[in-house]
């Protein structure tokens, strides 16, 4: 069985803060709750750089004047930045989508390949995967991916699977982060007229079906489906097999083949956001809410300690206690 996993390692967009330094005050909040230390004091108005801030938004709704904008731009600076993300899969499901695949090849045979989104530093993680026994690796590596709707993603993941060569599975894990198109690769069972199913929580083989199950509710349905399919796995479906020194070493020799946007033949206007129909217009932190006193909250009194004392008596008296 020919088994592809699709994984998405880089966000299409980011998020950061804007200061606007004609109303901002200098007051420090900003400084004082950012949770990564960001941003700071220059002279009399606060400064944050867009490169360290990593979008959180806590700080633009607590700030007294209003000063603090969340803006956004294609999260390009990966592509170029010398500094290095962290290495490996960061992320539970991305290896379980992998161990799916393994585990039916350790079964039925064939071979499992990645097919993964990211810029050059996602190599680092690809190698993660070699190490856990898949058998290739392809990063599609280009900035003009990025931005890219369910439309123009699964026009690009359709030509890359056309170079990649047949398949008979194709898997992703079930998620929408990164700004993760996850109907994508449904858009491309259609055109394919190959069976679509989402939210896998078992895979057997059974012939030339699988059988699935997927929860529903409480309820856990079971189906079967021929191949060629497309599935995206749910979080829990298995235990990602460990990594060992002994596999390491047989990978040490292998490469990830690197795919920009002319190995895949497809027209500029057709990639990423340029080809998007639908387009993130902007990102807004939302604006701090009130806090509610609730029937029973308590109540903080101040005044010195003699008038504290005497408002405690008659508090007392009033709930007949005294």
């Amino acid at each position: 069985m020919n088994i592809v996993v699709y994984l998405k390692l880089e966000r299409d967009y980011r998020a950061h803060a804007r200061v606007d330094a004609s109303t901002c005050e200098g007051c420090g909040i900003c400084v004082s709750i950012c949770p990564f230390h960001v941003p700071a004091l220059d002279g009399d108005t606060a400064a944050i750089s867009p490169d360290a801030c990593r979008g959180c938004g806590v700080c633009a709704p607590l700030c007294k004047t209003q000063s603090i904008h969340m803006t956004y731009a294609l999260n390009e600076a990966s592509y170029s930045s010398p500094v290095s993300n962290p290495t490996g899969l960061r992320h539970l499901l991305d290896k379980q989508a992998i161990e799916a695949g393994l585990a039916l090849r350790d079964e039925v045979g064939g071979e499992v390949r990645v097919l993964a989104e990211g810029s050059a530093h996602a190599e680092e993680a690809l190698r993660e995967a070699l190490v856990m026994g898949v058998d290739e690796c392809v990063l599609l590596c280009d900035p003009r991916f990025l931005g890219a709707d369910e439309a123009a993603s699964s026009l690009m993941i359709e030509a890359a699977l056309k170079k990649l060569g047949a398949f008979d599975l194709l898997l992703a894990p079930q998620r929408a982060q990164h700004g993760e198109s996850i109907y994508g690769i449904a858009w491309l069972a259609h055109r394919r007229d190959m069976a679509y199913m989402p939210f896998v929580r078992s895979i057997e083989a059974a012939g030339e079906h699988l059988l699935l199950r997927q929860r529903r509710g409480e309820s856990l349905h079971e189906f079967s489906v021929a191949l060629p399919a497309v599935l995206s796995v749910e979080r829990g479906i298995n235990e990602p097999r460990g990594l060992s020194l002994m596999a390491a070493a047989r990978v040490m020799g292998k490469t990830v083949a690197r795919w920009s946007a002319e190995d895949l033949d497809l027209n500029p206007t057709e990639l990423g956001e340029a080809g998007s129909r639908i387009r993130l217009e902007g990102v807004e932190a939302p604006p701090r809410q009130k806090k509610k006193k609730k029937k029973g909250a308590g109540e903080m009194l101040k005044g010195s300690p003699e008038d504290l004392a005497g408002l405690l008596v008659e508090r007392l008296k009033a709930w007949q206690i005294l």
